[in-house]
């Protein structure tokens, strides 16, 4: 069974609208516009924002015949950890370019620029100046500015502070080899909430910073959450910036993908699990109401569940188990905490909870030291739920063999 998340090979008809009216609104907008022109593609994980950004760049590449449209494709995740994933970005750019023209001397110049300088530019520079070049370009008044910054931006080495301006100029003059006079380049930021949000950030600061062109255009695929977590922790107890003005600053348009409905993510799930439990309501009931209708949550479940049914089958864990042995798993997964505290109680040897007519699980939650759980409205929801029928605890013989399967996963 596949678990990848790359985009669906074959999108639905409304991609490829989303797509063509995109493309359309892009080649328009870039065409009047007096720097970067940047598209932010939202929605949350598994809503389709590479798949659509894939419908995109194919509708670009079918236009390159007769319009000099060149794409990049940047997946910012695959540097997280490695080195600034900002750095990467303008790297691969430029790596792109220079072997497509062979202009190995001038791209390889404006990397070593870039390596030589670029972390100065983000680290290096004392705030108050990074406050600057960000009010310059995006148009945020950043506070005032200290006697020790202001003294501070006097000391900074006139090439550091300069940086930012002589490369833009050697970008430009590149990017116009590589496009030619009418050309346009399309760049593709995809994934960018894998990233740490500090390091989202940095990506759209660096667009900003060093790559506002008006022969660019970038779709960034994120979910918003992690922009206004990142604009939360780095600007908003001491520049009172919200993430949604962030935003606005930095995307010129933004395009929202809806969430999949529980209807879609039942069909889109059940390739992924074994033919028994395909038309399971109850399974696909509980499956999505412990996973909070979140397609992450619930391919992972799948995942664990799927590889706990293949340890189980060969040593003749009874079928009867195995919708027991969902329920106890989505309890891990989701409230963890909780599961930590009901083995505890389980495993000794006086337990309170052992009696073979009440549910484990619902006489656990209601032991009055347990209150901070019973304040929790889901999991009281998803034990109420699930206490009957198939999925109902209530011999020790089961819970037994159920806890050691859930350790493999």
């Amino acid at each position: 069974m596949k678990f990848g998340d790359g985009p669906n090979p074959t999108p639905g008809a409304e991609f490829e609208t989303y797509a063509t009216h995109l493309c359309g609104i892009a080649r328009e907008a870039i065409d009047k516009a007096e720097g970067a022109f940047t598209i932010g593609i939202f929605g949350s994980w598994g809503s389709g924002k590479t798949t659509l950004m894939r419908c995109i760049e194919k509708k670009f590449a079918e236009l390159s015949e007769h319009n000099k449209y060149k794409t990049i494709w940047f997946n910012p995740w695959k540097y997280e950890g490695k080195e600034a994933v900002w750095n990467a970005l303008i790297k691969t750019i430029l790596i792109e370019i220079e072997e497509e023209l062979r202009l190995k001397h001038g791209c390889i110049e404006l990397r070593e620029k870039l390596n030589l300088y670029g972390n100065a530019a983000f680290t290096q520079l004392p705030s108050a100046l990074l406050n600057v070049l960000l009010e310059k370009n995006l148009g945020i008044k950043l506070g005032e500015l200290k006697t020790e910054e202001l003294e501070a931006l006097y000391l900074i080495d006139k090439q550091h502070y300069n940086l930012v301006n002589r490369f833009e100029i050697d970008f430009k003059k590149l990017v116009d080899k590589y496009v030619d006079l009418d050309g346009k380049l399309i760049i593709f930021i995809d994934d960018l909430d894998r990233c740490l949000p500090e390091n989202a950030l940095n990506v759209l600061e660096a667009i900003k910073l060093y790559l506002d062109y008006e022969k660019c255009v970038f779709f960034i695929g994120v979910d918003k959450k992690i922009i206004e977590q990142g604009v939360r922790k780095r600007y908003l107890a001491s520049l009172k910036i919200t993430g949604k003005e962030y935003i606005e600053k930095m995307i010129q348009l933004d395009f929202y993908l809806p969430d999949k409905s529980p209807e879609e993510l039942k069909n889109l799930l059940k390739a992924r699990i074994s033919n028994k439990w395909r038309d399971d309501q109850e399974m696909w009931d509980m499956v999505l109401e412990g996973t909070s209708y979140n397609i992450r949550k619930a391919k992972r479940f799948l995942h664990s569940f799927n590889l706990i049914e293949r340890i189980a089958k060969p040593i003749g864990v009874r079928e009867e188990l195995y919708p027991r042995l969902a329920r106890v798993l989505l309890i891990q997964m989701n409230y963890p905490d909780f599961f930590v505290e009901f083995k505890r109680e389980f495993n000794r040897k006086d337990s309170r909870i052992i009696d073979n007519n009440e549910d484990f699980f619902t006489k656990f939650i209601n032991f009055p030291e347990n209150s901070k759980f019973q304040n929790d409205s889901e999991l009281m929801k998803f034990i109420e739920v699930t206490s009957e029928n198939s999925t109902k605890i209530s011999q020790q013989n089961q819970l037994e063999i159920i806890l050691k399967l859930v350790r493999v996963q």
